[in-house]
């Protein structure tokens, strides 16, 4: 009997997988037209809040990396490969995130979604956790 309990304790003594999650924001010069109304900022904002409950310690994280309006066209050699400027928020306040999206502006020249992907998949790499902790990429655009 007394083994069946403590079986039980170390069962539920595991911890719950973390969440880390990184949002690939589009700022490219299309959403003035596409996105006026600024609901790309409002949706990963959204999911932040949706997300939050879940981000309640240091080992979890939200981030959001966008285009960068020093990109120029690369032909024929493709997207540029350094790493995509990021948005700041590792289980922050929500406010530092409204503060920070404020600032994101739809000013980059191209749509070059494989340096943002590649580098939350990096930082998603380098994110300590277990195997069972969930890692999200979610991209927002307008797909121009």
């Amino acid at each position: 009997m007394i083994f069946v309990l403590l079986l039980l304790w170390v069962g539920m003594a595991q911890a719950a997988p973390n969440d880390h999650i990184r949002v690939i924001l589009d700022d490219s010069q299309s959403m003035r037209k596409q996105d006026p109304e600024r609901l790309a900022v409002a949706a990963t904002l959204l999911l932040y809040d949706l997300a939050s409950p879940s981000l309640s310690t240091d080992d979890e994280s939200f981030a959001v990396y966008t285009f960068g309006r020093s990109w120029t066209k690369a032909w024929p050699g493709g997207p540029p490969d350094q790493p995509a400027p990021i948005v700041p928020t590792r289980v922050g306040t929500r406010h530092d995130l409204v503060d920070e999206l404020a600032k994101v502006t739809w000013d980059s020249p191209w749509t070059y979604f494989s340096p943002g992907l590649e580098a939350a998949v990096s930082d998603l790499e380098d994110t300590p956790g277990g195997l069972d902790d969930r890692r999200v990429i979610v991209v927002v655009t307008d797909g121009l």
